[in-house]
């Protein structure tokens, strides 16, 4: 991270979405974190991807994904926000090299950007996508890279509000 801080500190914060840069010891101690919460904690190695085709199917073998799934924006979305096949109380998606999501056009770095969002917003509303109740799951998609590429995510997320 790009000042220390423990793992249980950050799974208690709020910022779901975050880019962060991690310490080999840093990591360890999240993926300990998240089994002593019995969180799915999956990683995610972004390094020379190309194209979102590549980003999809990391994600999808990362995370479980269906093989049927779609491999654009909204399957992504659907597949994130519905792991009925993988249930946990909590997910932690650790993307390592993240900064290889500059690579993409940039229009496909805040895409994906606002859709981790967007699946973070759903598990944390307490309503599936029909209005149904479910309960409320934390979810982090935390993003690896250097500070350059952290003001860029947090510019994404907050509209370019940032501090």
């Amino acid at each position: 991270m790009t000042s220390p801080v423990s793992a249980q500190k950050l799974l208690d914060d709020r910022p779901f979405v975050r880019c962060v840069l991690l310490s080999q010891d840093e990591e360890e101690s999240l993926q300990e974190e998240a089994a002593h919460r019995s969180y799915c904690f999956a990683v995610v190695d972004l390094a020379n991807i190309q194209t979102r085709e590549d980003l999809m199917a990391r994600l999808a073998r990362a995370l479980d994904f269906h093989s049927c799934s779609g491999k654009n924006w909204d399957a992504f979305l659907d597949m994130v926000t519905d792991l009925s096949w993988n249930p946990a109380p909590g997910y932690v998606v650790l993307l390592k090299n993240a900064e290889s999501l500059l690579q993409l056009p940039s229009e496909h770095l805040a895409t994906f950007v606002r859709l981790c969002s967007a699946a973070v917003e759903r598990w944390q509303s307490g309503e599936d996508e029909e209005g149904k109740s479910v309960p409320r799951t934390p979810f982090y998609f935390l993003l690896e890279g250097q500070p350059p590429f952290c003001r860029l995510v947090t510019d994404l997320l907050t509209g370019g509000q940032s501090a």
